[in-house]
C-alpha cells in the first residue's frame, strides 16, 4: 500500500501519513515544490514526478520563431517526434528518485 499525490501540494501525502501513526506508507508526489523535496531528503517521500518546466520556457521562443520565420508547418514538420495529436508538445516528464535529488538539482542547473 502506498500514497500517489497528483498536484503540487502532495507533500501533504507524507504529513498525512505521519499524523495517522503511518510513517512507512510509501509516498510518491508530483511536482518540485520545496516542500517536497524537503520530505524527499528526510526520507518521506520515495520519488515525485515533474513537469519539465526549463524545457517550456526554452522551447517557446524558439518555436515562436519558428512559426514567424519558416511558418506553422513546417514549424509544425521539425517538431513532429514531440507532438501528441499533431499540435501539442510533449516536453516530457522527470521521475525523481528520493535519494537522487541533488543529482536532479545539478541536471537543472547545468540545463
Amino acid at each position: 500500500m502506498g500514497m500517489l499525490g497528483l498536484f503540487n501540494l502532495s507533500y501533504r501525502c507524507a504529513l498525512a501519513a505521519e499524523a495517522a501513526g503511518r510513517p512507512e506508507i510509501p509516498v510518491v508526489a508530483f511536482d518540485f515544490e520545496p516542500q517536497t523535496v524537503e520530505l524527499m531528503r528526510a526520507g518521506r517521500i520515495a520519488a515525485t514526478h515533474t513537469q519539465r518546466q526549463y524545457y517550456e520556457g526554452y522551447l517557446v521562443p524558439y518555436i515562436l520563431y519558428g512559426i514567424e520565420t519558416i511558418g506553422l508547418d513546417a514549424t509544425k514538420a521539425i517538431l513532429a517526434p514531440q507532438l501528441v495529436g499533431g499540435d501539442k508538445v510533449d516536453i516530457g516528464l522527470d521521475v525523481v528518485p528520493g535519494d537522487r535529488v541533488d543529482e536532479y538539482i545539478n541536471f537543472l542547473d547545468q540545463a
